[in-house]
């Protein structure tokens, strides 16, 4: 692989990180909105399989955003390109702060519904 087809290749496997990142984001928005004004009204099992769905589904855009930053560091290893004096891009950390990052996202977001149908609980009583 030559450099420019390295760089097109990365800057393609980059561009379905942030697709995967902003889906993950847009599942969490609307699972975060959907728990605050209707989580204290569902049901336990609509609140279960609404957190089921959000977990699976975040989750996989998660996983598939790890494994696509993987491939870009694979790629921009393989060959030498401009973009390793780009520091930003180089390995370090990505995987480990995406992986804690996107993880933390998950457990707050099932915490705060949680957290909503509790308040909502001991205000009925």
């Amino acid at each position: 692989m030559n450099e420019g087809d390295a760089i097109q290749a990365a800057i393609a496997t980059a561009g379905v990180v942030f697709g995967c990142f902003t889906i993950y984001i847009s599942f969490t928005f609307a699972y975060l909105v959907t728990a605050y004004f209707v989580g204290i009204k569902l049901t336990r099992f609509q609140a279960i399989a609404a957190s089921g769905l959000y977990v699976v589904a975040a989750g996989f855009m998660a996983l598939v955003m790890i494994a696509w930053t993987e491939a870009l560091f694979a790629i921009t290893d393989r060959t030498s390109t401009a973009l390793d004096a780009v520091g930003l891009i180089q390995r370090g950390y990505w995987i480990e702060t995406f992986s804690i990052l996107l993880g933390a996202g998950l457990l707050i977001s099932l915490y705060f519904m949680w957290d909503v149908r509790r308040q909502g609980i001991e205000r009925s009583l």
